[in-house]
């Protein structure tokens, strides 16, 4: 059972081709942690080595979802001895209690709004031996679930937790990289009431993935510098290093802001039309009770003064 709870509405997925110039030059795989160019670009008579290690990668995502999985039952399909009957024996315990609440957060990330550029390498034919470096056409799918720490398995330490990157094509029309990662119960439990408390809020996270960057590049020693990095094989190895909700402050050609552009002539008070007709109208109203009275005031002193004349 899943719930699912959106904090904002999630930005449709960018199918269009990225705008950054793809590297073209072939490589071909010299050992497991080396890629090598085939040929060198014109501009340079050396061909470039690409190195595997973990490399940080910043994302900022301004809209999440938040779900939930509530895991209630867990069903054992094998039998405790082998058995020429695959039937379940009668009366045999199979359904297990199993309860658990898992929170995950999903947010996606424009590629063009990373600092670097990510790459997948293709082979060129089954045994050609020549990789081509291209890039997924969707945005950047971020996955941070809630878990436990992991036991010594590949580069992650006993206690440390554990993660994978990997292309997910799961239709021709949505090709994107997704980076699952996990984090403390305590941590998430934060993160989620902070996210559902105000949906305006925005991620900073900080992710190491295992990918190849050319010696020029780690050569630099700029941690600003925009590069070019690729992963290699199904799925690679990623880790959650840090993540920072902070809110995120309107931009000015944002949605919101333009929203409030277009209501501001609402909220100003109305034209005011001239006062003179108004001043006129009210001043003939005077004149003419003035002139009322004065006749008044006359037909008295008439009548009082027929009288004394009597």
């Amino acid at each position: 059972m899943t719930l699912n709870t959106p904090l904002s509405t999630p930005p449709s997925t960018s199918l269009s081709p990225p705008a950054r110039t793809a590297v073209s030059t072939p490589l071909r795989l010299l050992d497991d942690k080396t890629f090598q160019e085939i040929r060198p670009e014109a501009e340079r008579k050396r061909s470039r080595e690409w190195r595997r290690s973990f490399n940080f990668l910043s994302f900022t995502a301004t809209r999440a979802t938040v779900s939930r999985l509530y895991t209630v039952n867990e069903i054992d399909h094998l039998p405790e001895a082998p058995s020429a009957n695959p039937v379940a024996e009668p009366g045999k315990t199979m359904v297990f209690g199993a309860l658990r609440r898992q929170a995950r957060i999903t947010a996606r990330v424009p590629q063009d709004a990373v600092r670097d550029t990510l790459y997948f390498a293709r082979e060129r034919g089954a045994t050609s031996g020549e990789f081509l470096l291209e890039r997924a056409k969707g945005d950047i799918e971020l996955v941070i679930t809630e878990g436990p720490p992991t036991e010594e398995r590949g580069p992650f330490a006993d206690g440390a937790y554990g993660g994978l990157a990997f292309r997910s094509r799961r239709d021709p029309a949505d090709d994107h990289l997704s980076i699952d990662v996990a984090i403390p119960s305590e941590f998430m439990t934060e993160i989620v009431a902070n996210l559902e408390r105000d949906g305006r809020q925005a991620l900073g996270v900080g992710i190491e993935v295992e990918s190849f960057s050319t010696e020029v590049e780690d050569g630099r020693g700029q941690w600003n510098q925009p590069r070019d990095l690729f992963l290699h094989g199904i799925a690679v190895p990623a880790a959650l290093v840090s993540l920072r909700v902070s809110p995120v402050a309107p931009a000015s050609g944002s949605d919101e802001s333009a929203s409030l552009r277009k209501a501001a002539p609402l909220q100003q008070p109305a034209a005011q039309p001239p006062a003179a007709p108004a001043a006129s109208s009210q001043l003939e109203q005077i004149l003419a009770g003035a002139r009322l009275a004065l006749w008044v005031i006359a037909a008295l002193l008439a009548v009082h003064l027929l009288s004394v004349l009597r």
